[in-house]
């Protein structure tokens, strides 16, 4: 188990180590009673949960205006009869087509993990060797692609500025890195 507290600079370095150890785990975010779990297979983070009830499925589609209520009603009342998670009696109901509900599910889980991006404060826990939930839809993330939308989304020039204010008079030299290819 690794722990300690979050900081701005702390989640990029933070991704990329999993990345490149290939950890297979979970990695716990909590600030205040905020909690994120990230599930890692080979260093890739395949599954994300949040406690936050607007990043749930259907309060998530709502903000976006793809459901009105009635449909959401729908919806859960279909999963309460027929069983399953709320994307699957989306789909059965008629309200989301299934390429557009895969679509949806990765628009969710970006945004569910770039949000992190924005944390000044909290703390962190990896879990190595923990699996995700039996029932979840693997995303497949290029976790450097992730890293960079990242920083680009919630890093404005002041947090770059004052990140690398020490380092403003050395030369920049191109290195190679194994580990990132774009």
């Amino acid at each position: 188990l690794h722990e300690g507290p979050i900081s701005r600079l702390l989640i990029p370095q933070l991704l990329y180590r999993l990345s490149v150890n290939k950890v297979v785990g979970k990695l716990k975010l909590t600030r205040g009673p905020t909690l994120k779990e990230i599930y890692f297979q080979n260093g890739v983070p395949v599954h994300i949960t949040s406690n936050h009830k607007h990043e749930l499925l259907g309060a998530y589609m709502r903000d976006k205006d793809l459901v009105d209520d009635g449909e959401l009603e729908r919806a859960v009342a279909s999963v309460k009869t027929h069983g399953g998670r709320l994307g699957d009696a989306l789909v059965r109901e008629g309200i989301i087509k299934p390429h557009a509900l895969c679509r949806l599910l990765e628009d969710q889980f970006r945004t569910r993990l770039l949000e992190v991006f924005a944390w000044s404060s909290g703390w962190y826990q990896v879990f190595e060797g923990h699996q995700p939930p039996a029932d979840t839809v693997w995303m497949s993330n290029d976790t450097f692609q992730l890293i960079t939308a990242g920083v680009r989304e919630q890093y404005g020039i002041a947090d770059l500025q004052k990140i690398f204010r020490p380092y403003l008079d050395r030369t920049i030299v191109m290195q190679r890195n194994p580990h990132i290819t774009h």
